[in-house]
């Protein structure tokens, strides 16, 4: 009964946002397009923008489930966008997102030509976070507004893997300006701030190994009003050695910053590229024992891996991938990053289990970025 209601009022929702498109023009009809998918209701006044919007928002998505580690994929209510042309807009900046009765989410954009991919990346992405916080988290956690440096980590990354190029862009800006401190970014009440830079503490975090569970742990941190800067400092001596102690947040994002800006200004690799070769990095196809053996897969090399061709292989594969990682697309470099650790881990591991877990790792890396290749690709063309 509760769905049925909640289905009711998007419906009423459409319906009124329909009339009052039609009131705005009292002389001149004008259309009214919408369509629907897994997690968002658009509305447009023409089908052009209405099949973008719907290509752009798959990609959104998968970041999204990705970089949250959202499984769920039956909220109660869908995420309802409106693109409205600037004379109908009445809204102050490009878009704004608002959390209504039983955590019906709406995301209103002024629909025009100087809207940047980039903020409609952004706002889909806010309108996720906010339904994500309010069914997580309450309807009291609703009430506060979502992290704007996640907004802007999330949004970004997206808006990245439609436009690898603008990394170029991205990194030259990064070394003309001198960066606020984490708190700031992370904590602080200047929103401008945590939007310019939020971005950049996703792109450090990609330095260091579990780059992925850490940002996820960081998300749901940030998204419970948690002290993100506490559990980064806790997730660094971690992620060196249960014996030492790691750097503060602070002197890492220093670190992290400078390892940015000194990265190289060549274009990143196409989806396509990046996923092909690091197939090609990570096959064992004609791989031969001194026996005359064939290793079939991945799962072969940890049972073989004392034998010193093996081992060579492997390390050479190791040093390659340290030297062309920087050149992935960064759809694709997590996935390049667990290689590492799993190549890692057969020649210096010494558990099976952690073997398999890297292995794991891998492999789920590679399958969540090829759909997410696909869905870029179906939005690109």
């Amino acid at each position: 009964m509760k769905f049925n209601c909640l289905l009711l009022s998007l419906w009423g929702l459409i319906f009124c946002l329909q009339s009052s498109f039609a009131e705005s023009e009292s002389t001149v009809s004008r259309s009214v397009f919408t369509d629907t998918t897994e997690t968002f209701e658009f509305v447009a006044r023409d089908e052009r923008s209405i099949r973008f919007i719907l290509d752009l928002s798959a990609s959104v998505e998968v970041v999204c489930r990705r970089l949250l580690g959202d499984d769920e994929r039956r909220y109660p209510s869908l995420i309802f966008v409106t693109m409205r042309p600037k004379d109908e807009a009445e809204l102050d900046a490009d878009y704004k997102t608002t959390v209504g009765e039983r955590g019906l989410v709406r995301v209103d954009y002024r629909w025009d030509n100087d809207l940047s991919l980039e903020v409609v990346c952004m706002g889909l992405a806010e309108g996720y976070l906010s339904r994500y916080i309010y069914f997580r988290r309450g309807p009291s956690a609703a009430a506060t507004e979502v992290p704007a440096w996640l907004v802007a980590a999330i949004g970004r990354q997206t808006y990245l893997q439609l436009r690898p190029a603008m990394m170029v862009d991205y990194v030259k800006g990064l070394r003309a300006q001198s960066a606020p401190s984490l708190d700031l970014i992370i904590e602080g009440s200047d929103t401008s701030l945590s939007i310019k830079w939020g971005y950049w503490v996703l792109a450090g975090l990609r330095t260091e190994r579990n780059s992925s569970k850490m940002f996820t742990q960081l998300a749901q941190v940030s998204l419970a009003g948690g002290d993100v800067v506490g559990l980064l400092n806790q997730s660094l001596a971690q992620s060196i050695s249960p014996e030492e102690s790691g750097p503060d947040a602070e002197v890492w994002w220093r670190a992290a910053l400078e390892e940015l800006r000194a990265s190289s200004l060549s274009v990143y690799e196409t989806l396509e590229d990046s996923r092909g070769w690091i197939e090609l990095v990570a096959s064992v196809r004609g791989l031969e024992l001194e026996d005359g053996k064939q290793l079939k897969s991945l799962k072969d090399l940890w049972p073989n891996r004392e034998v010193e061709a093996v081992r060579q292989i492997i390390s050479a594969r190791r040093e390659i991938l340290f030297i062309r990682i920087n050149q992935v697309n960064p759809a694709y470099y997590n996935a390049a990053l667990a290689l590492v650790t799993f190549y890692e881990n057969i020649l210096n591991g010494t558990r099976r289990s952690d073997n398999i877990t890297a292995l794991i790792d891998f492999l789920g890396e590679m399958e969540d970025m090829k759909r997410l290749e696909a869905v870029v690709q179906k939005a690109l063309k």
